[in-house]
């Protein structure tokens, strides 16, 4: 069953009870009816009964989806894919006969269906899988577009994220969908060619643009931007990642006045912001050794969220570096890790 079926399929074959002693002839059964012979009455009424339990599960998302603190533009995006109303190569060919390809703008494999074109591409799965909030998707149970809509609204009831993280994971998720339908496009339109580096490097700059922009919007105090020297007797490390063709890393090591003492670069060779970050962490780490006193600062809060959590993390990507991270801390109780603004 491992190489014939998917997991749901598997733990529901598992359910059909067996005899233990007589194994008779297998036969076909029609499973909505008792009598397991097919009835066309039963089946008109199950046909009605999912169309209506798929129109009262969308309706129970619209309230919550025009809720979202994300822009407008993409608020009309996820209700358009909701709703399956966004022009794909399957709803033109619904309407339109001589619409002869119908094969997905980017891995020219499945039929370009809203699900597909978004969650199941193996082109577009890797940018879910090597993101800022990197998702392993087999693992989710996403079986319809409206699953996947209903975990952006609610990532903390699938994903088991903080509030604060929830809201990050949305701003993020939209994005890379209005991405997605934006090169889409251009592909279909403009005949221009995709490039996976070109749209995390893309995706990667509109998150961070967008999510600062949201930040500076809800600061009360432009004072909770600048940065604070730590308390007298103790240094400060910060660090950060920069994205170019590789990721560059900066370590400053700062005193309680805010005097630089040390400034290291290095080069960590990754492909995937949050790992970059996570690794800048670790080199910081390691720079302290078993140093006294000392304060360790970045903006990416990603990093820091993970390192709240003492039992696992929700980042399976950066998890043996957050483990590394919390071995060389694991003594160090005269440490502080602090999230700074990225200004």
């Amino acid at each position: 069953m491992q190489n014939l079926f998917d997991q749901l399929s598997i733990r529901e074959i598992q359910k059909i009870p067996l005899p233990i002693a007589a194994r008779g002839i297998d036969k076909e059964i029609w499973a909505l009816n008792h009598s397991g012979k097919y009835s066309i009455k039963i089946a008109y009424h199950a046909q009605v009964d999912y169309h209506e339990q798929a129109l009262l599960h969308q309706s129970s998302l619209f309230k919550p989806l025009w809720s979202l603190k994300i822009h407008d533009r993409h608020k009309l995006l996820l209700w358009k894919l909701l709703w399956n109303i966004l022009p794909t190569k399957e709803k033109i060919n619904e309407r339109i006969s001589q619409q002869i390809n119908s094969e997905c703008t980017f891995c020219n494999q499945g039929e370009e269906t809203v699900l597909h074109l978004f969650v199941e591409c193996p082109i577009v799965r890797i940018l879910w899988k090597q993101g800022c909030w990197p998702l392993n998707i087999e693992r989710l149970p996403i079986l319809s577009i409206s699953d996947w809509i209903e975990m952006i609204i609610h990532p903390g009831k699938f994903l088991g994220l903080q509030e604060q993280d929830c809201r990050r994971f949305q701003l993020y998720a939209v994005i890379l969908l209005d991405l997605l339908w934006k090169k889409r496009n251009d592909i279909v339109h403009n005949h221009s060619t995709f490039s996976l580096e070109d749209a995390k490097k893309q995706l990667y700059t509109s998150y961070e643009s967008y999510k600062n922009a949201w930040a500076e919007r809800n600061s009360t105090k432009s004072s909770s931007q600048v940065w604070t020297p730590p308390l007298v007797g103790f240094q400060s490390i910060s660090f950060d990642a920069a994205v170019r063709d590789y990721f560059s890393v900066t370590s400053a090591v700062r005193d309680h006045s805010g005097k630089i003492l040390e400034i290291c670069p290095e080069k960590i060779h990754s492909s995937v912001p949050l790992v970059a970050e996570a690794k800048a962490a670790l080199l910081v780490v390691c720079m302290a050794g078993s140093s006294r006193n000392m304060s360790i600062e970045g903006d990416a809060q990603s990093v820091f969220s993970a390192l709240e959590r003492k039992d696992s993390t929700p980042f399976w990507s950066i998890s043996p570096i957050i483990e590394d991270i919390q071995v060389h801390a694991k003594d160090r109780q005269d440490w502080i890790f602090t999230k700074i603004h990225r200004s």
